[in-house]
């Protein structure tokens, strides 16, 4: 009968316990659900400016904003590339700005993690100068993709 008794506790002990370790596990499966819906999707946006005309080295020519589509853009950028298209030849500083902070672009076309960390719907600008002596010029195809997460 002592026996009997004993294990009776046991089970009870043990239907306590594995109540517990239940209670745990479906804690931290609400937990890792939470957590990963709380993370921003990842995603991207494009955005196409006007063609521009350059016409001074003094001032720099900014384009018009590139913004995200309508509609909420949450997260922070990872990455952007861009791409726009001067005539051959054209000698010009070109830089890709957000806010106030602008990152030299070195070629027409390529793609930067200077960026990351912003807002995702912090919009973004060209900005060119020409070089002295260089005639005024007209920049074209002035594209950009921000991806973020």
């Amino acid at each position: 009968m002592a026996n009997i008794q004993i294990s009776m506790a046991s089970c009870r002990a043990l239907r306590l316990w594995s109540i517990k370790i239940g209670q745990v596990v479906l804690l931290n499966i609400c937990l890792i659900v939470f957590a990963s819906s709380a993370t921003a999707t990842p995603g991207a946006w494009s955005a196409t400016a006007p063609r521009l005309n350059v016409a001074s080295s003094e001032i720099p020519r900014r384009s018009a904003l590139l913004r995200p589509p309508s509609g909420p853009i949450k997260g922070a950028i990872t990455r952007v590339s861009w791409h726009y298209r001067a005539p051959p030849g054209s000698r010009l500083s070109a830089y890709l700005c957000a806010n106030q902070h602008c990152q030299y672009l070195a070629a027409e076309g390529g793609a930067s993690d200077a960026f990351h960390g912003l807002p995702a719907s912090a919009p973004l600008q060209f900005r060119f100068r020409l070089h002295p002596d260089q005639r005024p010029v007209t920049i074209e195809a002035l594209d950009v993709l921000v991806n973020h997460r």
